[in-house]
């Protein structure tokens, strides 16, 4: 395996399971009612930090077979275990799931990587507003995976590098936008200092013509602008860099390296953000009501449990266009039945600094109803609180 494997190495061992995994049952003639999802696909929720690769899905014979204790399952268990980098358990009577072996760390570092990519990815797909620090690490450390983005996604996410870096910027509507994909606003001794952008999410062997470089030079002219900054990941032809060159700085030609390097600001403006948010005193000031604007601050609830049933709570930290910093609460009891089986619990903003840890805090994706707003994370539908004591009942 090689030193970083690549994104192609770890797809390939996704197929390669779900190949054995398919050709054993069709050798059992038990291949029907059952197929392959991923994580994502599933819960719709951030990776662990060892994060599963695979979900195998199952009804009919291998629902028996799992379930009742057959020695084909024993059979199972140990052909993935022999032949793969994976173990599996049941997450439930027809969910099988799929996970790197702890001894294998590289590969499990790449895993949760590339899964953590591709739910920030999902996570903002409609917008970059909400870019978290991985994202621009990921760029920072590997900028070829720009070229995963489409172009409109491109342009979204210089967006947010240039509002992370201290612009104000503002995206063209994507279609008829005259050449102009973004312009950045800045203020200088002068007064307000205006920037055009054309981003070209190309491949490498489809470079930049002087065209393009003209016609934002012209558009430059136009709107009389300071400047302008043409980005792309693709590469420039020669006679490019020499108009450019010509224009007294009116037009600057950037590449993949440059977004390297904005990420690598952004993305170290992201931490000293993160790490202000995370004190002990900035959540202590969140949980007596004194910061905090729109749903910062605000309490949400989430109901768990069959045949018994309980609350969670969480407390919103940040707030982004279309996902949210949360914190876990624990519970404080608030009545009972005298012996702590039924009652009701209230959550317990009184907490001291060893709940504080990694596992309480997550990320929720907002969503927006006619009825409400709910938030979705770890797994779980939050809603909001009314402030009233929930009930609890852990009688089976």
């Amino acid at each position: 395996m090689p030193e970083k494997p690549s994104d192609e190495f770890l797809e390939s061992q996704i197929d390669q399971l779900k190949i054995l995994i398919q050709e054993w049952a069709e050798r059992h003639d038990l291949w029907f009612d059952c197929g392959f999802t991923s994580w994502i696909e599933r819960y719709d929720d951030e990776p662990f930090e060892n994060p599963c690769v695979l979900i195998f899905y199952f009804e009919g014979s291998l629902y028996n077979i799992f379930n009742l204790g057959d020695e084909l399952a024993d059979e199972f268990y140990e052909l993935i275990d022999s032949k793969t980098d994976f173990f599996c358990e049941q997450e439930d009577n027809v969910t099988m799931t799929f996970w790197v072996k702890e001894e294998n760390v590289a590969l499990n570092s790449a895993f949760r990587d590339y899964f953590e990519w591709e739910w920030i990815t999902n996570l903002i797909k409609e917008s970059y507003d909400d870019v978290y620090e991985e994202i621009y690490s990921r760029i920072n450390r590997s900028p070829s995976d720009l070229q995963k983005l489409s172009p409109r996604q491109f342009e979204q996410f210089l967006d947010s590098v240039f509002k992370n870096n201290g612009y104000r910027s503002q995206i063209g509507p994507g279609q008829a936008d005259g050449g102009v994909d973004l312009r950045l606003y800045s203020d200088d001794s002068f007064g307000e200092f205006i920037t055009l952008v054309q981003a070209k999410r190309y491949a490498s062997e489809n470079p930049i013509k002087l065209e393009a470089v003209q016609a934002l030079s012209a558009a430059v002219d136009d709107e009389r602008a300071n400047r302008g900054l043409f980005v792309t990941t693709s590469r420039y032809l020669p006679g490019v860099k020499e108009f450019a060159a010509r224009q007294n700085r009116k037009i600057i030609l950037a590449d993949s390296k440059d977004v390297q390097e904005w990420c690598r600001f952004a993305h170290q403006k992201i931490i000293l953000d993160k790490s202000k948010i995370l004190t002990e005193s900035y959540i202590h000031d969140i949980l007596l009501g004194k910061i905090g604007s729109g749903l910062e601050g605000k309490i949400f609830c989430s109901m768990s449990g069959y045949n018994t049933h309980y609350y969670s709570f969480a407390i919103v930290l940040k707030e982004g266009r279309n996902a949210v910093l949360a914190l876990s609460l624990p519970t404080v009891m608030h009545s009972h039945d005298g012996y702590g089986q039924i009652g009701t619990h209230l959550p317990n903003k009184n907490i001291s600094s060893t709940h504080l840890n990694q596992e309480v805090f997550f990320r929720a994706k907002k969503n927006k109803k006619e009825d409400g707003i709910s938030l979705w994370g770890n797994r779980q539908l939050y809603f909001p609180w009314n402030g009233q004591p929930t009930p609890f009942n852990y009688m089976d």
